[in-house]
C-alpha cells in the first residue's frame, strides 16, 4: 500500500532536511521550513504514523527523527530527482581528463579521483578483465635465457605484459615469427580464445617456430589464466569522516580496514554488473562494513559489452540525486572515449 500525497510530501521533506544537515528533524523544522500549509501538529501526527510504518526512527537522545533505510529506498525509488549535470561542472570533469586521453587504465585510475573530487565521497572503480578482452597487439621478447616477455594491447586500450616461463631458450628472430603469426591470426579474438584458435595455423612457421609455439601455446594460456588482472582503484577513503555519523573510532577502523581486502572490493561491484545502475542502501549491503552506507553502482561498456564497474560509498543520508546524475555523466564519458581511443 502506497503513502498518501501528504505523508509523502512530509517524508519528502524529512529526506532532504536530514540529508543537508545531519540533525534529527522535528515537526516545527517541518511546518516552519517547507510550506506544507499544514500545522505543526498535523506534522507530527503524520510524522507518528511514519514512524510506526518504519520510515522513521528516533535516536535515543534526540526528540527528532531521522529516515530508515526503508524511507531511503522510497526515496530513491520514487522521489529523487536526477537532473543532467550543469554546463560548469561538465567543463571541469571534462578538463580533469585532458592529461589522460590514452592508456585505458590511467583514465579508469584517474576516474576513481574525479568521481571522489566531485561527489565528495568515496569512489571505487573496477578494470576491465584482460582474459576476456579483444586482441590488438601481442609482442614476444627474449627476457632471460628461460623467460621470455609478452606484451599484450586489447582494443580496449589496456597494456599488458607478461613473464612466460619457457623450457629453453629461444632466438629473437623466431619469436619474431612467432608474434607476426600471433598478430595475424589473433586479432579480433579475446584472450581467452587463443588456444583453439591459433593451433591449426603453427604450420605456417618454420619447423622449428612450429614446435616452439606448441610449447608456448599452453604457457601462455596458463600464464593468462593465473595472471592476476583485475584491479579496483579507489579514492577519497578519509571523507566519510567528514561526516558527523562516522567519528566513531571503531566504525572507523571497520570502514579502513575494508580498502585493504581487494576480493571482497571486486565482489562488491560485480554481483550488479548486469544493472547500468544500482543503488543498495543500509542494510541492503552484504558487507558488514557498509551497513550503515549506501552503496551505488554503475558500468561502462564498450558497444554494449559490459568492461567494468564504477562506485561511490557514503552515508545513507547521501545525495543521491546528485551522485547519480555524476556517475551517468562519467559513465558516458567514459563509453565514448574507449570507443574514440579504439577507432584511433
Amino acid at each position: 500500500m502506497g503513502l498518501k500525497e501528504r505523508k509523502l510530501k512530509i517524508l519528502h521533506a524529512i529526506i532532504q532536511d536530514y540529508i543537508s544537515t545531519a540533525e534529527p528533524v522535528g515537526s516545527r523544522t517541518i511546518a516552519k521550513n517547507y510550506n506544507l500549509g499544514i500545522s505543526s501538529a498535523t506534522v507530527r501526527n503524520e510524522m507518528a504514523d511514519l514512524e510506526e510504518m518504519g520510515f522513521l526512527e528516533q535516536p535515543h537522545t534526540s526528540a527528532g527523527r531521522i529516515p530508515s533505510d526503508k524511507a531511503y529506498r522510497l526515496y530513491v525509488d520514487q522521489l529523487m530527482r536526477v537532473d543532467k549535470i550543469n554546463k560548469a561542472l561538465e567543463r571541469n570533469i571534462l578538463r580533469e581528463y585532458e592529461n589522460y586521453m590514452g592508456e585505458l587504465e590511467k583514465i579508469i585510475q584517474h576516474t576513481s579521483k574525479i568521481l571522489s573530487h566531485f561527489t565528495n565521497y568515496t569512489s571505487l572503480v573496477l578494470t576491465p578483465q584482460v582474459y576476456e578482452s579483444s586482441i590488438k597487439h601481442i609482442q614476444l621478447m627474449p627476457l632471460q635465457e628461460d623467460k621470455i616477455l609478452m606484451v599484450i594491447i586489447t582494443k580496449e586500450g589496456m597494456i599488458k605484459n607478461i613473464v612466460v616461463k619457457v623450457n629453453t631458450s629461444i632466438d629473437s628472430h623466431i619469436l619474431v615469427q612467432i608474434s607476426n603469426i600471433l598478430n595475424k591470426y589473433l586479432q579480433e579474438f579475446s584472450i581467452a580464445q587463443v588456444q583453439e584458435e591459433i593451433l591449426p595455423q603453427i604450420r605456417e612457421l618454420s619447423v622449428q617456430g612450429s614446435k616452439i609455439l606448441e610449447q608456448l601455446i599452453p604457457l601462455i594460456r596458463e600464464s593468462l589464466v593465473n595472471y592476476e588482472d583485475t584491479k579496483v582503484y579507489f579514492d577519497g577513503i578519509t571523507n566519510i569522516f567528514n561526516f558527523p555519523e562516522f567519528k566513531d573510532i571503531e566504525r572507523a577502523k571497520e570502514f579502513i580496514d575494508l580498502w585493504e581486502r581487494k576480493n571482497l572490493l571486486v565482489d562488491l561491484l560485480s554481483p550488479n554488473a548486469q544493472d547500468d545502475l544500482h543503488i543498495s542502501i543500509g542494510a541492503e549491503n552484504q558487507l558488514h562494513e557498509i551497513k550503515d552506507c549506501s552503496l551505488i553502482t554503475a558500468t561502462y561498456k564498450l558497444n554494449g559489452k559490459l568492461l567494468g564497474t564504477i562506485g561511490v560509498i557514503g552515508p545513507t543520508r547521501m545525495q543521491y540525486g546528485k551522485v547519480v546524475s555524476i556517475m551517468n555523466y562519467l559513465t558516458g564519458q567514459l563509453d565514448d572515449m574507449i570507443g574514440k581511443g579504439i577507432k584511433d
